[in-house]
């Protein structure tokens, strides 16, 4: 099954901001590895701002779909392992219990699952479930419908996993 990842959008003029549109632009086109490549060019490893916050955000993002998009399981995990490792520096550097740091915190649970489900990792899934946490309160005060629905789907499907492994033992 393949989840979707919510991509956010920087708020202010920068190489970010420019890097960002051209992946939106690329994956527009159907080119993940266009968006990749611009996202990699825009990732500064040792700034950790909230425009870096976003390119992490966006480039872990399209290595979760490049994952799904593989038969191979060891380059998929490769993959979502970068993806989750990004999204945890994201997380950090973003100030806590806001809606970009929802966003991100939702991200790291389709990453989790879909990685579980990939490795057939039940530990995996669980950290997916704990990413989740608090989520959709946030979204919910904001008055972000459509965060809150996406927060709630990937929760909805997480429990349906947990249902369906539950019953088969």
């Amino acid at each position: 099954m393949h989840i979707e990842t919510n991509i956010p959008v920087a708020y202010r003029h920068s190489q970010e901001l420019a890097s960002l549109a051209a992946a939106q632009a690329a994956i527009g086109r159907g080119d993940l590895d266009g968006a990749i490549m611009s996202l990699r060019s825009a990732l500064e490893p040792d700034k950790h701002d909230h425009g870096q916050s976003l390119v992490r955000m966006n480039l872990a993002a399209a290595f979760c779909q490049r994952a799904q998009g593989l038969v191979e399981d060891a380059p998929a995990i490769d993959l979502l392992d970068e993806a989750a490792s990004l999204l945890k520096q994201a997380i950090a550097a973003l100030p806590a219990r806001t809606v970009t740091w929802a966003m991100a915190r939702t991200n790291l649970a389709v990453v989790l699952l879909t990685r579980g489900n990939r490795a057939q990792s039940p530990a995996h899934v669980l950290m997916a479930h704990l990413a989740l946490d608090g989520t959709e309160e946030i979204f919910a005060t904001a008055g972000d419908q459509a965060n809150l629905d996406w927060s709630r789907a990937v929760r909805d499907h997480l429990t349906e996993i947990h249902e369906r492994r539950t019953q088969q033992r």
